[in-house]
Formats: C-alpha cells, sequence, structure tokens
C-alpha cells in the first residue's frame, strides 16, 4: 500500500511542478496576449495580429500539456483499478470462506434433527429447512464461479502492471481449480436435498479448508506487498 501511494505522489508533484506548472504559464501568456489584442483593436496585422497569434499558440500548448496530464491521471487510476481488483478477490474468496462455514455449522444443526431419518418422514418444516440450505449452497458455488472467471480474466490486465499480482491471482485460481472447490460445493448441495447430511458436511468442511488455502495464496502476496 504504501510503495503504490508514494508512487501515485510522486507522480503528482511530477504533474504540478511539470506540465501543472507549464499549464499556468501557458495560460497566463494567453491572457496578457489577449488582453493586448483587444488594446490594439483586433487587427490582423501589427502588434493586435501577433497576440492573436501569440493567444493561439499559447492555447495550443496548454492543450498538449492538459492532453498529458490527462493521460497521467488515467494510467494513475488504471493502476490503482487493478490493485483494487486484486485486493477485491482477497475479500471475496475471505467472505465466501466464511459464508461457507456459517452454512457448515447451520447444515449440521439441521443434520442433528434430521440425520438417520428419510426424506419423506421428515416435518415440513425440516424439509423446508433442507431446501434453503440446500439453495444457499448452491448460491455459494456459483458465486466461487463468477469470483474463478473474473480472476481468469484480470490476470491478463495484471501480467504487464504487477507480474507478482498476476501470478498470485493465476495461482489462487488454478489451485482453486485443481481442487475443484466448486464441484465439491454442489456435491454438498446434493447431500443437502437428499438429506445426506453426514456426506453434506464433510464437502462442506471441505471447501471451508480449501477456500481458506486459497485465501492463504492471496494473503502471502498481500503480505509481500505491504
Amino acid at each position: 500500500v504504501q510503495r503504490r501511494m508514494e508512487a501515485v505522489l510522486v507522480e503528482i508533484d511530477r504533474l504540478a511542478a511539470g506540465e501543472l506548472a507549464a499549464i499556468a504559464r501557458e495560460l497566463t501568456a494567453a491572457i496578457k496576449s489577449a488582453q493586448t489584442a483587444l488594446d490594439g483593436g483586433g487587427a490582423k496585422d501589427g502588434p493586435a495580429g501577433e497576440s492573436s497569434r501569440a493567444v493561439a499558440a499559447a492555447l495550443k500548448a496548454a492543450g498538449a500539456d492538459q492532453d498529458r496530464v490527462i493521460v497521467s491521471l488515467e494510467n494513475m487510476l488504471a493502476e490503482l483499478g487493478r490493485w483494487d481488483s486484486f485486493r477485491r478477490f482477497h475479500r471475496e474468496i475471505g467472505q465466501l470462506s466464511r459464508e461457507q462455514k456459517e452454512l457448515a455449522d447451520r447444515t449440521a444443526e439441521i443434520g442433528r434433527r434430521t440425520l438417520t431419518r428419510e426424506l419423506q418422514d421428515l416435518a415440513p418444516q425440516e424439509r423446508a429447512d433442507l431446501v434453503v440450505a440446500a439453495r444457499q449452497q448452491f448460491d455459494l458455488a456459483q458465486r466461487l464461479a463468477r469470483v474463478e472467471l473474473q480472476m481468469e480474466q484480470a490476470v491478463g490486465e495484471l501480467r504487464e502492471s504487477d507480474p507478482l499480482a498476476a501470478q498470485a491471482v493465476s495461482d489462487a485460481v488454478s489451485r482453486s481449480r485443481e481442487l475443484a472447490i466448486g464441484g465439491g460445493m454442489r456435491s454438498a448441495r446434493s447431500a443437502i436435498e437428499a438429506n445426506r447430511m453426514g456426506e453434506a458436511i464433510g464437502r462442506q468442511q471441505q471447501a471451508v479448508e480449501q477456500l481458506r488455502e486459497i485465501l492463504d495464496i492471496l494473503a502471502n502476496r498481500r503480505e509481500h506487498e505491504l
């Protein structure tokens, strides 16, 4: 964080001493030249004409410097945006891990009431609890799939500007798919729907551990950055 903020400050200081200072000088010169042209009656020839041309030259120079300032600001915004994307992945995986743990705890609580009983023997509320838990598990699997896709897309954007971040994101998404975390989550959902609670809880707990492993891959990169 400190390194990136220092880089932003250095660039802002450079702009202030360079292009922004030049723009101020050029606009001041344009104002003075415009006033001279007005005092001279606006004739094309003579001092007034020269002043008009000086105004145009000063404005053109100021415009060119403004273009360079815009490019610099856009580059800084893009860089900060890529960095924020990396931090967002860390937050989202962490949130998925916490929600998966909470769902595993709720599933275990439901399982204490439904374990060893056939699905058709459950009370309406117990079946409804299974439906809700299965839906929540499916939603977590879908969210993970979206995050994996976003991480994969971000690798190319990060590779040139921040190779370390690109490698960490690439490692994280590759490991997530190697572990087939999403598949395990979907299997947990199917097990919940069938009231196979022992299997469901086992897969959920495995998903929690695997998500923490992915979080560690990203966290190691964050520690290096800090």
